[in-house]
């Protein structure tokens, strides 16, 4: 299957370790654009801010065309800012083309308990509670 993360830039780490596990479980992995030149060694996570004052800090939509070549996305969302599973502003839009255009969603973790927690359970997205294996084709 075709997946296309969607996450958090600051979880950057974390989304690399899965796109290998992933692709040990045969899927093909489509990441978001910065995320790929980090794993690249094309941008290092320090020059991050310079890179957004650069080239625009909104890749939301330009991770839109990723979605639409993805046979589903993977939301990984571990805990941020002290928030346990959190998803971002832009995930959640992210989640909401996926909808959009029909294709399946996962989220690593359960939803997380913020304002917008029925947006997300709307979605219908499958729970993987941190076994990737649980993806199937």
């Amino acid at each position: 299957m075709k997946i296309c993360i969607c996450a958090s830039l600051k979880v950057h780490n974390e989304i690399i370790r899965i796109k290998h596990e992933l692709e040990k479980l045969g899927h093909q992995i489509i990441l978001p654009k910065t995320t790929n030149l980090i794993y690249q060694n094309k941008l290092s996570f320090n020059d991050l801010d310079q890179h957004k004052l650069k080239h625009g800090s909104v890749n939301v939509v330009k991770h839109f065309d990723n979605i639409k070549k993805a046979d589903a996305i993977l939301v990984v969302n571990p805990t941020k800012n002290k928030i346990k599973n959190y998803i971002g502003g832009n995930t959640l839009m992210e989640i909401g083309f996926a909808y959009y255009l029909k294709k399946k969603i996962y989220l690593l973790n359960p939803i997380p308990k913020i304002s917008y927690f029925e947006e997300i359970r709307d979605t219908n997205p499958i729970i993987l509670n941190g076994d990737l294996a649980k993806i199937k084709a």
